[in-house]
């Protein structure tokens, strides 16, 4: 499954992307072309049915295909809600996408970006 959504808006900025992952499954939410002056980007999974687990990784790109892990990684358990927020002090990829990806039970998945427009 894939969620993206390209943004360039000159104000402050807050972006929601939602998915579902059922069973093993991968979702990849991107926000493409976020310029500079990202501050956090915050994830949850809420658990459906089954027994949860997986990983989230937040993953960043410079050229669009090749991505790489850029801070640590969320486990998925087998609780109502997993969430963590990342925080950035500083942008160095042109692109960045929270990859999910279970390995049991449904889950509705979300990854939030907040950004302040360029100067």
């Amino acid at each position: 499954m894939l969620a993206t959504l390209t943004s360039l808006a000159q104000v402050s900025e807050r972006i929601i992307l939602k998915d579902t992952l059922v069973s093993a499954d991968t979702a990849n939410m991107a926000f493409n072309s976020i310029g500079s002056h990202l501050k956090a980007v915050q994830v949850a999974a809420y658990k459906i049915s089954g027994t949860v687990a997986g990983s989230v990784y937040m993953q960043g790109t410079v050229d669009g295909i090749n991505w790489v892990s850029v801070t640590d990684t969320l486990t998925l358990t087998n609780v109502a809600t997993s969430t963590k927020t990342w925080t950035f002090t500083a942008t160095y990829y042109n692109s960045y996408r929270a990859r999910f990806i279970s390995s049991t039970g449904t889950a509705a998945v979300t990854a939030a970006l907040i950004r302040r427009a360029d100067e």
